[in-house]
């Protein structure tokens, strides 16, 4: 249920109205005690299957069942919609079980003001980064795997297929492509060479540019997790892809933000080191008192940074919500094109003058749903826009 605690209507869902699933409503199973005598819903599911239409019966509670893969749920009911919720037995796990979560690792930071080549080359590179910061091993060896390996097998197959020119062309002729392949095969070989040998000096020029796992003690590398989950999912998100927000301007504050971060959590980290390697000390009450203040003033710049965290968090939620206001309107604009099916299926349930006000009722749910879907991508920008202002 956490997953779902910031939708607008998390436990009752009101009796009339258009919702979104994920942002509006959360999906789980619904119970309305008073639907009226006329009450009927409509969910709309992924994938352009829908709608599913469902009437009331009459004569008992109306229940639904939204999915979680559901784009959003018109309802027409006297009352509202209450959650129940879902209970699982309890099952008491072995004593011997342990449950793994898997650390997500932290990407390479690098100062976005370096050229775009560099960075792009340097981030694809982290064991190389953490070798010129913390000398972890790395080799410098190019390992080369190329087709042309097989060309002399081809060529031996030929030849022996073909054996009637071997009188003609002579054993050299054998011999020949394995004295190609090699000299191409050491060419290439000094080519990469040449390219790493590149590559590890742009690392050590830029090298206090750059940012690494091992620069972040275990604090600052679970921040800075959490930033890097945000941009993940702002940069991946639909409307993000679709040039809906701004991508210029993401182009240039997501990278800075994440770099600032990034600064200051390492510079943090590598205080907070020095600190705890002189408190492991045989050090006087004088200077343990000397270094408390110190820590205070660590501790207010973590949450500053935290700020600049949960601000990238809050923008990804709103990129999120216009995700989900965009694949909704999207699904019912596909269903507006399709309105003579959907005619038809409202008449096999309904008189044909109650079919025409729900057919006009969907126009304007869809118009409703567009105003939500511009309303959103308003609000993705304002909290894109509020992070140039950290």
């Amino acid at each position: 249920m956490s997953e779902w605690a910031n939708v607008k209507y998390p436990i009752n869902i009101p009796g009339d109205g258009m919702f979104v699933v994920g942002m509006d409503v959360a999906p789980g199973r619904y119970v309305c005690e008073e639907p009226g005598d006329d009450g009927y819903w409509v969910r709309f599911p992924q994938g352009g299957v829908g709608p599913v239409i469902v009437r009331h019966a009459g004569g008992r509670p109306a229940e639904v069942v939204i999915e979680n893969g559901d784009n959003a749920f018109d309802s027409h009911v006297a009352g509202e919609w209450t959650r129940v919720p879902t209970t699982r037995p309890a099952v008491a796990a072995p004593a011997t079980a342990r449950v793994k979560t898997k650390t997500v690792a932290i990407r390479p930071v690098v100062d976005p003001d370096l050229p775009g080549d560099v960075v792009k080359r340097l981030t694809a590179n982290p064991a190389l980064l953490d070798h010129v910061r913390h000398g972890t091993p790395w080799t410098m060896r190019a390992e080369v795997q190329d087709p042309v390996w097989i060309l002399p097998l081809i060529w031996v197959a030929v030849a022996f297929t073909l054996g009637v020119w071997l009188r003609f062309i002579g054993p050299a002729a054998i011999t020949l492509p394995f004295v190609l392949v090699f000299g191409v095969r050491g060419i290439t070989r000094r080519s990469r060479s040449s390219d790493l040998r590149r590559l590890y000096r742009t690392a050590v020029q830029y090298a206090d540019r750059c940012r690494v796992e091992p620069d972040f003690d275990a604090e600052a590398a679970q921040l800075m997790r959490r930033a890097q989950r945000a941009i993940r999912k702002i940069k991946k998100s639909t409307v993000a892809g679709l040039g809906l927000l701004d991508p210029a301007e993401d182009a240039i504050v997501l990278p800075r933000q994440e770099w600032e971060i990034a600064k200051a959590l390492s510079r943090v980290s590598e205080l907070r080191r020095e600190q705890a390697e002189m408190l492991a000390q045989d050090v006087a009450e004088e200077v343990r008192k000397a270094i408390e203040p110190l820590r205070h003033s660590l501790d207010t710049v973590v949450a500053s940074v935290t700020q600049r965290v949960q601000a990238l968090e809050r923008y990804a939620a709103k990129v999120r919500e216009a995700d989900l206001a965009y694949k909704a309107h999207e699904h019912l604009r596909t269903l507006a094109a399709r309105t003579g099916a959907y005619q038809e299926l409202l008449a096999e349930t309904v008189r044909d003058d109650i079919a025409v006000v729900e057919i006009e009722r969907l126009a304007r749910n869809a118009e409703s749903l567009r105003l939500a879907l511009t309303e959103s991508l308003a609000e993705a920008r304002r909290a894109g826009d509020a992070l140039t202002q950290l």
